[in-house]
């Protein structure tokens, strides 16, 4: 027996999908409840339109996603190229020892892998140490 998660009802766990992710092997949420579901969101007009198009071949494969990502890539870094300067050199410091990566964050004092903030990127190696949350808060507000 086995309780959903959605509706609260204890069921048999014949009445849950198999799920190898799962603890007991069995979908947290049973069979009614999951189809209910599934109906709800095909009615959707993003889904349904995207059904449509992989029924047709047309939908994009994960293959062109990564092309597409790796030439914005490729721009940006040439649309940058005093960014990537900056990045270069603090990496090369770090690995020739010039500079140090501190262990917590400058801003909120959490411990952690820091990343190099440049507030200036024409001071090259004048960084502030962030993690990841803080960072892009930072790049948020620019």
């Amino acid at each position: 027996m086995k309780a959903c998660r959605k509706c609260g009802i204890r069921r048999a766990l014949s009445a849950f999908y198999k799920h190898a992710g799962m603890k007991d092997g069995h979908l947290n949420i049973c069979k009614d409840c999951t189809k209910l579901r599934i109906r709800k969101y095909g009615k959707r007009p993003e889904v349904r339109k995207w059904d449509r198009e992989r029924r047709r071949g047309v939908v994009r494969s994960q293959k062109t996603d990564r092309t597409r990502r790796n030439e914005q890539g490729k721009r940006w870094s040439k649309d940058n190229l005093h960014k990537r300067k900056a990045h270069g050199k603090v990496s090369a410091a770090l690995k020739g020892g010039k500079i140090e990566r501190p262990n917590m964050c400058s801003e909120c004092l959490t411990t952690c892998k820091p990343e190099a903030h440049h507030p200036d990127y024409n001071k090259l190696l004048d960084v502030v140490w962030l993690c990841t949350k803080c960072h892009a808060k930072k790049h948020w507000k620019e």
